[in-house]
């Protein structure tokens, strides 16, 4: 089972050389990178986030596995949804799917389905791969997209996606891409997504969900976010 790239030439370049060009010049020239158990990285399109993400996959180590977690803009609502194998396709190449470790988090996560159809449309997830390709060519992917808008599920999940991937003995790097705060003026937006950034470092699930949820702040992966968190 193949997917698609549904979103290339509108979020990034719908051309291999073209896409190539554009990561290496978004890379800046200075990156260490470092061991890492998880990160959030950006989904809009190259030309809006897509220097944030490069600073972000240029300054850690990509493992043999991204669990990719995505939340849904457009397909079908779903809790949890994890495409189980097969590959994706971007105008890089193909990434292929982690289906052992796939099997794993199935079995450790009772909340999630195998339902594919929310993922084919869905830019969230997509637009990390080639990042993910362009730094580890050979990384294989684990794509579960996020619906579940419930702190205890959240966390339950997260929990078990971390039982999975010890019981594995995976190298695995989890991913949860998210936006920050959407169409508000820039000084708003800087001081709402310093309280959420907080959160964040200070690995605190809990008061993430808070703060972004009680604070209406527009962080639209903060579902993922949270679940991430929990699992790391």
């Amino acid at each position: 089972m193949i997917r698609r790239a549904a979103v290339a030439g509108m979020f990034y370049p719908g051309t291999e050389s073209a896409l190539r060009d554009a990561i290496a010049q978004l890379v800046p020239e200075d990156a260490q990178p470092e061991a890492c158990l998880g990160c959030v990285a950006p989904h809009a399109g190259y030309i809006y986030s897509g220097r944030v993400a490069a600073e972000v996959y240029s300054r850690i180590r990509i493992p043999s596995t991204a669990v990719i977690l995505s939340p849904n803009h457009r397909g079908p609502l779903v809790d949890f949804s994890l495409w189980p194998d097969g590959q994706w396709e971007t105008p890089l190449g193909i990434a292929s799917v982690d289906a052992d470790l796939g099997r794993a988090i199935l079995d450790a996560c009772p909340m999630l389905s195998t339902d594919t159809a929310p993922h084919k449309f869905e830019h969230a997830a997509e637009v990390q791969v080639p990042f993910v390709q362009y730094f580890a060519p050979e990384t294989r992917i684990v794509p579960i997209m996020i619906g579940c808008r419930r702190l205890g599920q959240l966390k339950e999940f997260g929990r078990g996606l971390a039982e999975a991937v010890k019981a594995c003995g995976a190298d695995a790097l989890v991913i949860a891409s998210s936006d920050m705060t959407h169409q508000e003026p820039h000084e708003i937006a800087k001081k709402k997504d310093r309280l959420a950034i907080e959160r964040i470092l200070a690995l605190a699930e809990d008061g993430l969900f808070e703060t972004v949820i009680g604070g209406g702040i527009t962080m639209c992966g903060i579902f993922p976010t949270v679940a991430m968190l929990a699992c790391t």
